[in-house]
């Protein structure tokens, strides 16, 4: 019952290409739906990035960071302007 009273208070935001928004190693106080647009994931290791897979519309995103607070193990970036639901632990 909690995690639906905090989905009520959710708000949208655009997010630009290629903008972090959960960066690896860190833990995200974030929960993210995608509303439209894609998100890449993305695996960093040195300097080399590796795509390892792409969220779309309806997909949720920085769950285990907010829920758990454990760092990801990787970060993710819009492909392309993205609309996307945010609620914030911090709120």
């Amino acid at each position: 019952m909690l995690f639906l009273c905090r989905v009520v208070k959710m708000k949208a935001e655009y997010i630009p290409p290629r903008e972090d928004v959960i960066l690896q190693n860190e833990a995200s106080d974030d929960v993210y739906i995608i509303v439209s647009g894609e998100v890449g994931i993305i695996d960093c290791e040195g300097e080399k990035e590796h795509v390892v897979g792409t969220l779309q519309s309806a997909y949720m995103f920085g769950e285990v960071g907010a829920l758990c607070y454990r760092p990801q193990s990787i970060f993710t970036t819009p492909e392309a302007e993205d609309q996307c639901t945010n609620r914030s632990n911090a709120d």
